[in-house]
């Protein structure tokens, strides 16, 4: 094929597929796989007026860089990557939207006639890309004296857009919504072991001018639609093609079976590692997901597990530092999957040094994944009870509400706030952690509008007992709840059902501090008031009057623990 393959202004109106973009010819499908049945070809429609196509070009295996390189080795190997690639898609006239360590995220676009078909030069590069990882092999074991490991694993997918706005150019909405429907297809495509895959309406639009192998549909995580895609295998040549054509469609040929069979490798040495997992691994609980697969960390080792999220902990390749991985499935509950993508939205825009880190938000095989910082003191649970100062119990607070302070600026409200949502870094500073129920003030998920509860009994406010709408003054309740526990050792409110707690919270007066602390029982009092009005009016107010106490308290004495009971 010509480099600059140009198509005639009427590619877009072809009324269907091409036949030999439908089937799937025996010399294409040398494995056997089912073709495609005709009835397929029902599901092309008009795109109308298509004005740009975005490819997803994904490195898989980028774990195994780090096995005998050093963090800047593997770093300086990514660029490699990452700078090939660059140019081949500007090569092709293309725009890098977002470069990820894992993943490209480029768009083709323009005026077919001036540019020649988007669609055309974005599958182009996504096959050239395809070489890429041979190529960098042969070019890192020259660097690193061979310590780089074999070739990874490159795959893409293609997916055009309709022009919205009055231009004919897909909007920012239309681009983001792609992109989002690309990160899916490139989960599908891994698990069917394909390299490229592009969508019907999308394939239709270049003219015939690839070859397809096969199509498989799925249904899409964030709506009940269905997906179709086609596997795309190569650069259609013929008896007219010159010579460099048909080298660079063997070079590519090469590449894909090539490719190919390091996928088929890969996803047994993966089956292999889910079925060396242990039933229960996770707590000792039967019938738990194996231990996913995230590209980018070594080996995870699991943590815990609420609810249908899973925690693991695992080595950053990259950085070489130890991780906390949360993950959620992908299939079932779209409302946890929902407050999972939230949490990671609100919490990746703090920096604070009593807020937890979040690093990325990420898709694996079949489940969500946020990453975040590992962090090794444990958690302020485990403290109380111990014996705590004056002067440990208002620090303690301090950081918490330093911490609440920050987040409620930002409008996030955590609705979750317990001791084992407090956690210590490994020089002891005590951090925010786990927003997996938090929200923004200024948004309303359809769970909360219809009343349904979330958080934990022992420490929620009445009015989120009672499913009303809260507000930062929420999480100003749990932290009186904390308070009155990290002082005496028991929780205010306590019973063997969850409804009970609940009442109490709503209805029940909270018992007083022991005598020695009185003289905290004013702040106790107002941080535990029913109505949400007669409480502090911001975690801002709470921090100046912990302050005050916290100056007051040098000339008390130890505060000593009714009961060595956290509860």
């Amino acid at each position: 094929m010509a480099s600059d393959l140009i198509l005639d202004n009427q590619a877009d109106d072809h009324p269907s597929l091409p036949e030999r973009a439908v089937g799937v010819r025996p010399a294409d499908n040398p494995s056997g796989t089912e073709a495609r049945p005709p009835a397929m070809r029902s599901t092309v429609r008009p795109l109308g007026r298509c004005r740009s196509t975005l490819v997803r070009i994904a490195l898989r295996d980028t774990q195994d860089l780090g096995g005998l390189l050093s963090a800047r080795e593997r770093t300086e190997a990514l660029d490699q990557w990452q700078s090939r690639l660059t140019a081949l898609i500007v090569a092709g006239r293309g725009t890098v939207l977002r470069h990820a360590e894992r993943y490209c995220l480029a768009r083709f676009s323009g005026n077919d006639l001036e540019q020649g078909n988007h669609a055309v030069r974005a599958i182009r590069t996504a096959l050239l890309a395809m070489c890429l990882p041979d190529e960098l092999a042969a070019v890192l074991a020259l660097r690193f004296d061979h310590r780089a490991g074999g070739p990874m694993l490159c795959a893409a997918a293609v997916q055009s857009c309709q022009g919205d706005a009055p231009d004919g150019e897909p909007t920012s909405a239309a681009l983001a919504a792609v992109a989002y429907d690309l990160a899916q297809v490139e989960r599908q495509i891994d698990e069917a072991n394909w390299l490229i895959a592009i969508d019907p309406d999308s394939l239709r639009v270049t003219g015939e001018r690839f070859v397809t192998g096969r199509a498989m549909s799925f249904s899409r995580a964030h709506d009940a639609g269905v997906r179709t895609l086609i596997e795309v295998t190569g650069f259609e040549v013929s008896p007219a093609s010159t010579a460099a054509e048909v080298d660079q469609a063997s070079r590519v040929q090469a590449a894909l079976g090539s490719g190919a069979q390091r996928a088929r490798v890969r996803k047994q040495a993966r089956q292999a590692r889910a079925e060396a997992v242990l039933p229960g691994a996770l707590h000792g609980t039967p019938g738990d997901l194996p231990i996913p697969d995230i590209e980018g960390y070594g080996p995870l080792t699991p943590l815990g597990k609420g609810g249908m999220s899973r925690v693991f902990v695992g080595r950053h390749q990259a950085s070489g530092e130890l991780r906390v991985l949360k993950t959620v499935p992908l299939a079932g509950d779209d409302d946890l999957l929902q407050r999972f993508l939230q949490e990671y939205a609100l919490i990746a825009q703090v920096r604070h040094p009593n807020v937890a880190l979040i690093y990325e938000q990420g898709f694996a095989e079949d489940c969500a994944y946020i990453a975040m910082e590992h962090l090794a003191g444990g958690s302020l649970h485990d403290r109380i009870g111990r014996g705590l100062s004056v002067e440990e119990v208002l620090g303690l607070m301090i950081q918490i509400t330093l911490g609440l302070t920050t987040i409620h600026d930002r409008g996030i409200i955590h609705r979750d706030l317990k001791p084992e949502n407090l956690m210590f870094r490994a020089d002891g500073l005590l951090v925010l952690a786990d927003f997996g129920i938090a929200r923004q003030s200024s948004t309303h998920l359809t769970a909360t509008q219809q009343g349904l509860v979330y958080g934990t009994p022992y420490y929620m406010s009445p009015e989120q007992a009672t499913g009303r709408a809260v507000d930062a003054r929420s999480d100003l309740y749990s932290l009186g709840v904390i308070f009155h526990e990290l002082v005496t050792g028991n929780r205010p409110f306590d019973a063997s059902r969850a409804e009970a707690v609940a009442y109490q919270q709503v209805h029940a007066r909270p018992p007083s501090l022991p005598a020695r602390a009185g003289w905290l029982q004013s702040m106790h009092d107002r941080l535990l008031a029913k109505d949400p009005a007669a409480r502090y009016g911001s975690a801002a107010e709470v921090l100046a009057d912990l302050r005050i106490w916290l100056a007051a308290s040098r000339t008390a004495t130890t505060l000593p623990l009714l009961s060595v009971g956290a509860g």
